[in-house]
């Protein structure tokens, strides 16, 4: 078996990170950071606290639920889907880090056959399948060709099953695909596959458990596009945070969006940070750097670039 991610995580990580939030209760800070987090009875306490930060009572706690999974994995008979697929739809929450994919490294560990169990095949008397296979008929002939064939063309069904990683269950599956679309900032094909009719029965049977789903979700697609834009047009934001031109200023108060001012002329000002500031190339601070390159010194350096020919001469 890897190593333990929770123990690993735990040390590496500081009070206030976002493994480790600092509204985390003293109890469960305590729990996870010793080896109770490995008592099968303790899982009460942590499922309770998951469906506190899904009510929205407290923020998303990564550690806390790797413990819960650990304990799954070390006690199978404790395993909860309805849990484990609300925890997956709550590390959306925390975009770009990878939550989710941890989340599911875990699932892909444990002894979940509990999602499909396999159904054994009848056993024959050792005698009766001695002579099954000395003497079979015709029909017996014809039935294991068909066998073979259907295996075969099963194996070939099951290689291109969808997959999170080894899980293959339908609703995990969808989940990754939806971080997957969000942690790539494919905001408004993930808006889209979210209210499709095939994401129908995730929506009522998980989402709908989580307080403020989309909100948590925009507040990503704020902060990941931040990352990259000073303006941006309200039209095209509006199709980030998958509602209407005219629901974004709303939109941008109730997610969080502080900083961000949506002009008369259409245009949304993203605030400065580190990432989307310009700043000379001669300044100290961190961002974008721009350097100012006049026309003659392009022209240099295009020049200087182009391959030299037999016999031709450069001018400097």
């Amino acid at each position: 078996m890897s190593s333990d991610p929770v123990a690993s995580s735990s040390s590496a990580s500081g009070s206030g990170s976002t493994y480790n939030p600092s509204t985390r209760p003293e109890q469960i800070d305590q729990l996870i950071a010793g080896v109770d987090r490995y008592n099968p009875h303790n899982l009460p306490l942590l499922h309770d606290y998951l469906d506190a930060q899904l009510k929205g009572e407290y923020p998303w706690d990564c550690m806390a639920a790797l413990a819960i999974l650990k304990l799954y994995q070390f006690n199978p008979s404790t395993f909860s889907y309805e849990t484990v697929t609300c925890m997956l739809a709550k590390s959306l929450h925390a975009l770009p880090s990878p939550h989710t994919n941890l989340c599911l490294s875990l699932l892909g560990e444990a002894p979940v056959s509990i999602l499909a169990p396999a159904t054994p095949a009848p056993a024959k008397e050792e005698g009766d399948a001695a002579g099954d296979a000395a003497n079979p008929t015709p029909a017996d002939a014809a039935a294991q060709a068909a066998g073979q064939s259907s295996s075969s063309a099963s194996a070939n069904a099951a290689s291109q099953q969808p997959s999170a990683g080894i899980l293959t269950d339908p609703t995990m599956v969808k989940l990754h695909h939806l971080s997957t679309l969000l942690s790539s900032s494919r905001y408004p094909t993930f808006w889209t596959t979210l209210r499709s009719n095939d994401y129908s029965e995730v929506r009522s049977d998980v989402l709908d458990r989580l307080a403020d789903f989309e909100d948590g979700v925009r507040l990503v697609v704020l902060n990941g596009t931040a990352l990259s834009f000073r303006t941006i047009s309200k039209a095209r934001l509006s199709s980030y945070l998958g509602v209407e031109e005219g629901e974004v200023e709303e939109t941008l108060r109730r997610a969080g969006g502080e900083g961000w001012n949506v002009r008369a002329d259409g245009v949304v000002e993203v605030p400065a940070n580190a990432d989307n500031e310009i700043v000379k190339a001669s300044s100290a601070q961190g961002g974008v750097q721009r350097e100012d390159v006049g026309l003659a010194d392009l022209g240099r350096l295009l020049q200087q670039a182009a391959p030299s020919q037999p016999g031709a001469s450069v001018k400097a």
